[in-house]
């Protein structure tokens, strides 16, 4: 019997958002799958619970213009917090599990302090400076209560896009979204009654509705890997190369939106 031919593509979105998933990868990863003629549609497999405010909102800008193009569809099925929900907020819809943590909308500011540290073995560290905020966010001095300002006016700016951007791309109203922003993560049921997911289901439900937003009666969807995988460690143009008989076929402080989920 013959296979049917993938008309979609799938991307694994896993692991702390700055480390093991980074936005080149997945800009790359987004890159080849519009460049294969026979992908229609995009599944999002989102396993994080956040990680770097900056490289959140890279990737959910490169999800959400990916959405512009074509039907993508979010499936979380462990963990879809803070900065991997803010790029999940991007999709078209959003499917997750059950017991899935969603949610953790917020920022966090952190950085170590070592001040005791330094006294206890009698080290002074000299800080020359052209500016008093200049040092903001050493480890070798405590906050000054003008510095905890400081640090609380960048955290609000930051939380106040996060919750304006899940707001519009979830089209809901944003005093409804900050009530809900206080830093914890609900269950996938939870989620779908306070509607920051549309649907309760599995990996298969979620291709079902990327189908449906296709317009066709099934999702098959092709595989795109990170670079630890075969395509990933290819230029995108090689990877092209390499598929396209196939594809001929059809024609400093460290601000974060980590969430307190621990496995």
């Amino acid at each position: 019997m013959m296979r049917l031919l993938p008309n979609a593509a799938a991307i694994t979105l896993r692991g702390r958002i700055g480390r093991s998933l980074r936005p080149g990868d997945v800009e790359a990863q987004l890159r080849l799958a519009r460049r294969l003629p026979f992908v229609r549609g995009l599944l999002l497999r989102i396993d994080s619970p956040g990680g770097d405010a900056a490289d959140s909102e890279e990737m959910r800008v490169s999800i959400s213009r990916m959405a512009e193009e074509m039907p993508v569809v979010a499936h979380i099925r462990r963990v879809g917090a803070s900065g991997a929900y803010l790029m999940a907020a991007e999709a078209n819809e959003i499917v997750a599990t059950k017991w899935a943590a969603v949610g953790s909308i917020g920022v966090i500011l952190l950085r170590p302090n070592v001040t005791d540290l330094l006294e206890r073995v009698g080290v002074d560290v000299y800080v020359r400076k052209s500016g008093r905020f200049k040092d903001l966010g050493l480890p070798f001095r405590r906050p000054t209560a003008e510095d905890e300002q400081k640090d609380g006016e960048l955290i609000g700016r930051l939380f106040d896009d996060f919750v304006k951007t899940v707001s519009e791309a979830r089209g809901l109203d944003a005093a409804a979204v900050e009530q809900l922003a206080t830093g914890e993560v609900f269950l996938g049921s939870r989620a779908a009654e306070l509607n920051l997911v549309d649907h309760v289901g599995d990996e298969q439900s979620a291709k079902d509705r990327l189908a449906d937003l296709m317009g066709e009666s099934a999702s098959r969807c092709l595989e795109l890997r990170s670079p630890a995988g075969i395509l990933g460690r290819m230029r995108p143009a090689a990877a092209l190369e390499l598929l396209g008989p196939f594809a001929s076929l059809t024609g400093r402080p460290r601000f974060e939106t980590l969430s307190t989920w621990v496995d």
